[in-house]
């Protein structure tokens, strides 16, 4: 009876190579090409907690120089925004190295490379997690200098510009095709 290897039933090749899954990665996550894309509901999610830790690093940065006296009232307007920059920088090194936010970790999802793999320092960071994270930080600057909600309102439409194209096929956001990464399921 032929196998489809050409082999013969209960006998293997000795010869052939060995087999591995090639998309598991450091962490036991399943990524690859084949994987699946991440859920709406799960993209939201993790960018709310996200934001949630941002927001926590910043506010513990923003205390303690207040303790300690870093900062005064008589400083630039911009001054306090500086102080979100811990939480920036720990949200991007996490992508950047590890593949995933604690949002993304707490939802299942991973950041990778559209080929598989770790999106590294410059696709993580620079093309990918600093573009959305400061986004904020830059209309609350230049809203507050132009004393005008109008930046409030170009905020907003660049964001729902970057989600909107997570309408695609391929579930990818605009940062996401900016970087050449994507969001997948952990399997």
């Amino acid at each position: 009876m032929p196998v489809p290897n050409g082999e013969r039933a209960g006998t293997s090749n000795p010869y052939a190579p060995p087999r591995a899954d090639l998309a598991a990665t450091a962490d036991g996550a399943q990524g690859g090409p084949g994987a699946p894309s991440a859920s709406y509901s799960a993209r939201i999610g993790a960018r709310i907690i996200d934001f949630g830790f941002i927001f926590v690093a910043f506010l513990g940065t923003f205390y303690v120089a207040l303790a300690w006296r870093w900062w005064d009232a008589e400083d630039p307007d911009w001054i306090p925004f500086a102080f979100i920059l811990p939480g920036i920088i720990a949200e991007s090194l996490l992508v950047a190295f590890r593949g995933r936010s604690l949002g993304k970790l707490a939802f299942g999802t991973r950041v990778e490379l559209v080929g598989g793999g770790n999106p590294g320092l410059t696709k993580g960071t620079l093309l990918r997690e600093l573009p959305v994270l400061l986004m904020p930080l830059l209309a609350l600057v230049a809203s507050n200098h132009a004393k005008s909600p109008t930046w409030l309102v170009a905020l907003g439409a660049v964001y729902l510009v970057d989600a909107v194209f997570a309408l695609r096929r391929d579930r990818r956001c605009l940062h996401d095709l900016l970087a050449g990464t994507r969001v997948v399921r952990r399997r």
